[in-house]
């Protein structure tokens, strides 16, 4: 029996105890597992469960082959209807809840499983069947998992970027970190940063954390005021401009709206394009060479 757990993955990093109800067939106490009194032998299957059965493969084709018995079900042998018991109406099982208790480690692997054996479906003359337990990460809002650490993307705008950084983070713990960048130390869109010993615990060794990564994505204003574009490239670097020719043309920059020609022009049929109908006309009555 495979049950699948859904995890956070603040339950992850911070370890937890989570429960989980399952329910099982066992063998019924009441008859000790054999459904009755004065049980006979199938005499369908001759107490063998199986029995041989004609299948149709075609027209005029039969063949042989085993199958369950329908009229034990499989069992081998058949419980009259007044002799059968009234637990488990003859069916030789009941159902069982059962609530499993699960640890989880910190820095636990998202595809942990865990195995709870003979805890299963118990059905008279087997061995009681496992339980397995497998994890499935939920998706976190801020945070993704690669192994031992963990990545984010921060949105900064223009200024964060170009003037320092001072942001909060809350952390799968529930701390609060402070990421700060010096003044004049630049941001540039996509940098990859990262803080140590801020990842996700390593399983069994919870004292020795991974990094966290954060990718950076700086983001501009729509519009600005002309005035005030002048003010920030009067304080910025210059820039070199280019020498303008006389016979250069000014062009418009628009939005573009995604339509284009993707993959190159291919040649599409027309009336003018040239097929070579005409020249296969002419040989068809015309001259054809000798065989010797």
């Amino acid at each position: 029996m495979v049950h699948k757990l859904g995890v956070t993955l603040e339950e992850l990093y911070n370890g937890k105890t989570r429960k989980l109800a399952a329910s099982r067939d066992i063998q019924c106490a009441d008859c000790d597992g054999k459904g009755g009194k004065n049980t006979k032998s199938c005499q369908g299957c001759k107490g063998r469960g199986m029995k041989i059965q004609m299948v149709q493969m075609g027209p005029g084709m039969v063949t042989q082959a085993n199958g369950v018995c329908d009229e034990c079900d499989g069992q081998g042998t058949i419980i009259p209807a007044g002799s059968r018991c009234k637990i488990c109406r003859g069916k030789r099982t009941t159902k069982e809840k059962k609530v499993i208790e699960i640890q989880l480690d910190k820095g636990c692997p998202s595809d942990f499983k865990k195995v709870f054996y003979g805890e299963g479906d118990h059905e008279p003359g087997k061995e009681p069947g496992d339980i397995v337990i497998q994890l499935e990460e939920k998706e976190h809002t801020t945070f993704q998992r690669h192994g031992k650490d963990l990545t984010m993307r921060m949105d900064i705008d223009v200024s964060e970027a170009l003037c320092g950084l001072n942001r909060l983070l809350k952390t799968l713990d529930n701390r609060t970190i402070v990421l700060t960048t010096e003044p004049g130390e630049v941001i540039k869109q996509a940098d990859i940063k990262c803080i140590q010993g801020e990842g996700m615990p390593t399983f069994r060794d919870p004292f020795n954390k991974g990094k966290l990564i954060i990718i950076f994505n700086t983001t501009y204003p729509d519009k600005l005021d002309p005035a005030t574009a002048k003010k920030i490239a009067a304080l910025l670097p210059k820039i070199e401009k280019p020498i303008v020719p006389k016979d250069a043309e000014n062009v418009k920059l628009e939005v573009f709206d995604g339509n284009a020609t993707w993959g190159g022009e291919k040649t599409t049929g027309n009336d003018d394009e040239y097929d070579g109908s005409e020249f296969n006309e002419g040989m068809q009555g015309g001259p054809q060479c000798k065989q010797m």
